[in-house]
């Protein structure tokens, strides 16, 4: 029996909540990760093909994923491919990708091919990582973390 100055307080146990409440909590916290500083991240290419032609690389994007669905829905004079071409800089930046080098050393290299343009090297930084995460947007390239120095 409870007197009237005494409260009885009942935390609800983990097992009375609905199941999707603990799958959400449980993933809520696996993907709370440390920030990254962009500049130390690594991209990599996430497209196979790619062709270049006159210094330009034009990607090659699949239409379709699964082999028979090319073959069944992609009439045989037509091309299997989107066809992205990036431009005389967006081509610098993708030969500079290499799964090695970090969006900084991309910047540094991207500063030295530019050294004699000042317009071009005004807000290149910028320019190259909005480019970079318009890649990543499209799935182009993944973003791996840069090692710590």
């Amino acid at each position: 029996m409870i007197n009237g100055d005494e409260v009885m307080f009942s935390l609800p146990c983990i097992t009375s909540l609905p199941h999707h409440h603990i799958f959400f909590s449980i993933v809520s916290i696996m993907i709370q990760r440390k920030p990254q500083n962009y500049l130390s991240m690594v991209p990599v290419h996430n497209v196979q093909e790619f062709k270049e032609t006159e210094g330009k690389i034009t990607l090659l994007i699949p239409k379709f994923k699964h082999d028979w669905l090319r073959k069944w829905l992609i009439p045989k004079h037509k091309s299997p491919f989107f066809r992205i071409h990036l431009d005389e800089t967006g081509s610098h930046i993708w030969q500079l990708i290499n799964g090695k080098r970090t969006v900084e050393e991309i910047c540094f290299e991207m500063r030295g091919i530019y050294q004699h343009e000042e317009k071009a090297i005004e807000h290149l930084e910028e320019r190259i990582t909005q480019f970079l995460t318009g890649l990543y947007k499209k799935r182009f390239i993944i973003f791996m973390a840069g090692s710590r120095q």
